[in-house]
Parts: structure tokens; C-alpha cells; sequence
């Protein structure tokens, strides 16, 4: 079996402890679900939440997840919290900005994550099985759609379980919720990781606004967004994932996509995931790091550019990447998830800035 990899960029930031606090947000940021098989029509539910910290606080209490299947069956089922009270902390500060998040009681901007998991039995012989979460109300600051404040984020994900009674979706890893500079060229990759191998497909999709009688509809863009286009001259590669924009105004703006998983061989559909993010965009005087490409590269592969090394299972190659900052007195830290996407691979960071 062939395989093209390629590079998977990760937010780097320096100095992100410059940033002002984000205004009118409210608690929910965005979220997705992710599920794993553990027996035949048997999965282990997870649902992430994203808390802007500045906002109300989540609370301990289940969330209310509606499964629905093209058999007409439906079920509500509560997922218990995982990760405490409070939550993780995954604000996109520096490590010794982190005691002033507001998460923290202080004034730069924080983000909670919350898991909750649970259980759920999926009885044949339906193929299609829907599981989604709602709640009210979309950040009053969101820029490219109307009326945000009155918008719900109904989040869905579906399985094909009668193609396959014990597959596991793809798994987003990408730390929300982005914090990006204005006029600076953004490269963000969600960092999906599909547990059986499948082929992923990546799409931009409209966010999803819940109404009270349950009737769920796309939101309502703004003038000059668009599904394809949630911030401008964005473009999304559906094999990587990998989301290319440069943004221009400073505000909130929401971004949903999809990843479906395909099984490898056959083409078949498996099921959808989808992540319903926030990009917050703001004034920096930073200039991000830059990435130098493939360097050193030895091995069976092969390396088709500065970005793409292609190979084959069994091979063994290995590589050097800098990311060289422009502002020579920044700390640059790196995070990858390459030991997911390839087991058994060996990671090795030089500290110190190349730039």
C-alpha cells in the first residue's frame, strides 16, 4: 500500500501573552464528537466541548446526547463529565501567561476543554445512525454570520454501522480554539487521525443553527461569507485537511468542517464527523515562524517537494524541519502528532530559534 504524507502544520505562537481579552463571548466555543468501537454495535461516545472561559460557567452535569436512525428509532442518552469541574485548560498562551487566562481569574484569553463519554448500544439493522448535541447560543461577537445571539450550535456526527458494525470515526487533535493574526498567512490543519486506517474526505459544511421545535437549518451568512468561503480566500484540501487563509479583519468567525472516513479498497462510506470551531482574528506585531520544509531527508521514500514525502508501508526514512522566526528574541515551541499519524515514529526537538 502507497501513502503520501504530508507535513502537518501546527499553530505556532510566540508571544501569545501580548493578547487583549476577547469581549461578549459567551460559554460555548465550539465542540465535535468522536466514537470507538469496543464490540459489535457497541461504542465508546465522546463529545468535546470548547468553553470560552469568559463566559458562564459549564457546570457538572450530563450532556444530552439524541441518537436518530433511518429505521425511524430514536434515543436520548446522557454522557457523564470525564475531565472534572473545571475542565482541561487549553488556552493558546504562552506557559507563563497561563495563571492570567481568564480561566484564571485573569484578563488574556482562556479556553476549557470538557469530555464527556459514555457507552451506547446500537441495535441492527439500520445502516445510518445520526448522534447530535445542541445548545443555545452562538457568540454574540461571531462576524460572518446574522444575528449569531440568537443562533444555536447543533453539532452532529453519523455512522454507516450496517457497512460496519465495530468502525471507529476519525479523531480531531488540532487544540481549539485558534487565535490568529490579522494580514498573516494562516496554515491550520485539524489534526485528524482515523484509528482504522480509512481514507479521510475533508469539506467545508455551514454550521448548523437548532431551533425550539427541533427543525435544524443552516446558519445565515453574512455578506461576502459563504459555506466555502467562512473567512475570506480560505481553501481547504480535502486529502489533508490542511485550511490556507490570510484574514484581514480583526473579530470572531465561525468555521465548520466535515471529515468523512471511506474504507480503504471498497469506497464505502463509514460515517461523518464534524468540528464547529471559532477563529478568533487579532492585531499582532509578531511575525509567526515560518516553515523551512523537508531538509536531511534519507530513506526509502521519496521526497516530491519541500513538503511531501511519499512512501510505502515498511519503509523507513527520516527528515529535518525548521521553523525559523523572524523575531529572533521569541521562545518557538513545537507539538506534532506524527506518533499518532505514523506508529513508531521517533521525534527528536532541538530548542533555539534558526531565524
Amino acid at each position: 500500500m502507497k501513502a503520501t504524507y504530508k507535513i502537518i502544520t501546527i499553530l505556532l505562537f510566540s508571544a501569545l501573552g501580548l493578547l487583549s481579552k476577547s469581549t461578549e463571548a459567551s460559554h460555548i466555543a465550539g465542540g465535535d464528537f468522536n466514537y470507538q468501537c469496543i464490540g459489535p454495535n457497541t461504542f465508546m461516545i465522546t463529545l468535546n466541548l470548547f468553553r470560552d472561559c469568559d463566559g458562564i460557567g459549564m457546570g457538572t452535569g450530563d450532556q444530552s446526547v439524541t441518537f436518530t436512525s433511518t429505521c425511524g428509532q430514536s434515543m436520548t442518552v446522557q454522557l457523564p463529565l470525564q475531565n472534572g469541574p473545571t475542565g482541561t485548560e487549553v488556552s493558546q498562551l504562552c506557559a507563563a501567561s497561563i495563571a492570567n487566562s481568564t480561566c484564571n481569574g485573569g484578563t488574556l484569553p482562556g479556553m476549557q476543554q470538557y469530555i464527556y463519554s459514555g457507552v451506547v448500544v446500537l441495535a441492527p439493522p439500520c445502516n445510518t445512525w445520526t448522534m447530535s448535541w445542541t445548545s443555545c447560543c452562538r457568540n454574540a461577537k461571531i462576524q460572518n454570520i446574522v444575528t449569531p445571539s440568537s443562533n444555536s450550535l447543533w453539532l452532529p456526527a453519523s455512522m454507516n454501522s450496517s457497512s460496519d458494525s465495530c468502525n471507529s470515526s476519525p479523531v480531531f487533535n488540532a487544540q481549539p480554539i485558534p487565535y490568529v493574526c490579522q494580514n498573516q498567512l494562516v496554515n491550520y490543519n485539524f489534526g485528524v487521525v482515523d484509528p482504522d486506517g480509512d481514507s479521510i474526505v475533508y469539506s467545508l459544511v455551514d454550521p448548523i443553527n437548532s431551533s425550539n421545535n427541533g427543525v435544524h437549518t443552516p446558519v445565515v451568512w453574512g455578506p461576502g461569507y459563504s459555506t466555502t468561503q467562512p473567512l475570506p480566500g480560505a481553501v481547504l484540501n480535502p486529502n489533508t485537511g490542511q485550511l490556507v487563509f490570510t484574514p484581514t479583519q480583526l473579530d470572531n468567525f465561525v468555521v465548520s468542517v466535515m471529515a468523512c472516513e471511506y474504507e480503504y479498497g471498497t469506497g464505502i462510506l463509514l460515517g461523518c464527523v464534524t468540528r464547529d470551531i471559532q477563529f478568533v482574528v487579532i492585531s499582532c506585531s509578531n511575525l509567526p515562524p515560518t516553515i523551512a520544509g523537508f531538509t536531511n531527508f534519507t530513506g526509502t521514500g521519496i521526497l516530491v517537494d519541500s513538503t511531501t514525502i511519499e512512501v510505502c508501508v515498511g519503509n523507513t526514512f527520516s527528515f529535518d524541519i525548521e521553523y525559523p522566526d523572524p523575531d529572533v528574541g521569541d521562545i518557538v515551541s513545537l507539538t506534532s502528532n506524527i506518533t499518532t499519524v505514523l506508529p513508531g515514529a521517533n521525534v527528536t526537538y532541538t530548542n533555539g530559534n534558526p531565524g
